[in-house]
């Protein structure tokens, strides 16, 4: 019997958010300033701070809300150099 191949590692940008990493986070290595891995553990989702408040970084503890932080990023369709089309 064949194993289904893992969903795709995904990274969302989070309307007014924090980043989005989702899937097999083994496939993924995210380090500090000094090359050392965090470990995520058995995890399938993290949430990676975007807007600097954290006071739990890299990860997101919704300081945030409390900060007034907004963005709204979009892909430009037009624009190739902005990546591949994403249908999910």
């Amino acid at each position: 019997m064949d194993e289904a191949a893992p969903p795709p590692l995904r990274l969302k940008v989070m309307d007014g958010g924090a980043l989005q990493l989702r899937g097999d986070l083994s496939q993924i290595r995210v380090v500090d300033g000094e090359g050392q891995p965090f470990d995520f553990g058995e995890r399938r989702t993290v949430l990676l701070c975007r807007c600097g408040r954290s006071q739990n970084k890299p990860f997101c503890d919704s300081s945030h809300e409390r900060a007034g932080f907004t963005s709204s990023v979009r892909v430009n369709p037009n624009d190739p150099s902005q990546g591949e089309t994403f249908n999910g």
